[in-house]
């Protein structure tokens, strides 16, 4: 499951259900590889959490295991210039109820590294 916590909501949203060319990515430290991403993120109807726990949101990170990666997960978050609400924090709940979180302060496309904490 991934829970993204939106602020700074604009009221007059697009039509349509989801942000395009939003998205995250997971890989593991010395991967070239991306080793999944999120499908585009839905657009929110009011701020707060927002779960992703399903395939259709989750993509190809719906299967994706975290659970060993533990100090080398990388994280990143894509959005597109004109996202209508600021994403401030996102968290990764593995099966096994461990949690990986981070804060986003600007989205510039850098990967960065997870936290793991059970208290996000």
């Amino acid at each position: 499951m991934v829970k993204i916590n939106i602020r700074n909501l604009e009221r007059n949203l697009l039509e349509a259900s989801y942000m395009k060319d939003s998205r995250i990515e997971i890989k593991l430290s010395g991967d070239t590889r991306i080793g999944c991403k999120t499908n585009p993120l839905p657009l929110p109807s009011k701020e707060g959490t927002v779960n992703l726990n399903d395939i259709e949101s989750l993509g190809t990170c719906f299967t994706y295991r975290i659970i060993e990666a533990g100090e080398n997960l990388l994280v990143r978050y894509q959005e597109p210039s004109n996202v209508p609400f600021t994403v401030s924090k996102i968290v990764l709940k593995t099966f096994e109820n461990q949690n990986f979180g981070w804060t986003v302060r600007k989205p510039t496309g850098q990967w960065s590294n997870a936290e793991f904490d059970d208290d996000y």
